[in-house]
């Protein structure tokens, strides 16, 4: 969005991807990947000789031995699936496919060489050499573009495909103007239905400390989730919404300490700031690069060179007044 006007994003669906891998092509990417022997034959053995039956109205269909899929539900059956996606890449560099386990999303900013058709053409063909199942209907497109950008000048529409004003991404609403307004107009409609629920608790008298716990399961944590990824578009109302809420929670005595959103975005960004500090985060790269200190300096939170210093004018620079 900082040098293009706006930016395509295609939310692509495969129909039950984790049960259409192909066990043949898995085990090639596999070997491709150099990992030891034994480790490579244990996940061939977990995979290969496993069987199933229907059972209906008492009538069991003969065993049929089980082909493809990574066990949907195993703990390693999200990391074989990024396995057997991972040479699923755009076109163009300037394109991006994010993928998250059977989620993927393809932006195609405003510039590109390439199309969107022309990436969408190479997901097909990628998608048909590894016998995945391309679900045209649950595909959406969305346009990011800013608030008053005329919609005259956005891209004609895909071909067989539905653009929508707002999707979900990994639990999150975004629209097409990066408005959090959709999204936390969801999240507060679900609390409040589980503050009906510890309501009922606290009639049958739960304590204060458990409802506590209750309340940090089922609504702080929905509250949280995902929480610097769109705090920075929250607006004045939509804060003092999610205020509102708490200090309702609190007069019904549902739980036992007031919180607020501006503290919460503040506690979430450090702790996410923390985590992406370390090397083997996804994120780390993102950040600059550490300043090398030569004298005694009073204590900071971290050590990278921020934007306000880089700005900093060199010395005996000479000003208007």
């Amino acid at each position: 969005m900082e040098s293009a006007s706006f930016v395509r994003c295609l939310l692509i669906d495969y129909s039950k991807a984790f049960d259409t891998i192909s066990h043949p092509i898995l085990f090639q990417k596999l070997l491709d990947l150099n990992l030891e022997p034994n480790i490579v034959t244990w996940i061939c053995n977990f995979l290969t000789g496993r069987t199933h039956s229907v059972s209906f109205r008492g009538i069991l269909s003969p065993w049929k031995s089980i082909t493809a899929s990574i066990v949907q539900g195993s703990g390693i059956g999200p990391c074989l699936y990024i396995i057997y996606a991972k040479d699923l890449k755009p076109l163009s560099p300037v394109n991006v496919i994010l993928k998250y386990a059977d989620d993927t999303t393809l932006l195609v900013p405003q510039n590109s060489p390439t199309t969107l058709e022309v990436e969408f053409s190479h997901i097909l063909q990628w998608s048909s050499t590894n016998k995945l199942k391309f679900n045209t209907v649950k595909t959406k497109e969305i346009v990011f573009h800013r608030p008053r950008f005329p919609n005259r000048s956005l891209p004609p529409l895909f071909p067989g495909i539905e653009r929508v004003s707002s999707a979900k991404i990994l639990g999150v609403v975004f629209t097409s103007t990066f408005s959090p307004e959709q999204h936390i107009n969801n999240f507060i409609a679900i609390c409040n239905q589980r503050l009906y629920l510890l309501s009922q608790l606290k009639h049958q008298n739960l304590s204060d400390q458990a409802l506590d716990m209750i309340f940090h399961a089922l609504i702080m944590s929905k509250i949280t989730y995902a929480l610097p990824a769109f705090a920075g578009h929250i607006s004045t109302a939509e804060r003092n919404r999610i205020n509102k809420f708490f200090r309702k929670a609190n007069r019904r005595h549902l739980v036992t300490q007031i919180f607020d959103i501006d503290t919460l975005i503040e506690t979430t960004d450090f702790k996410l700031f923390r985590s992406i500090t370390y090397a083997d985060h996804c994120l780390n790269y993102l950040l600059p690069s550490k300043r090398n200190y030569t004298m005694q300096l009073r204590p900071k939170a971290h050590n990278f060179t921020t934007q306000s210093t880089q700005l900093y004018p060199p010395p005996y620079t000479h000003y208007p007044f």
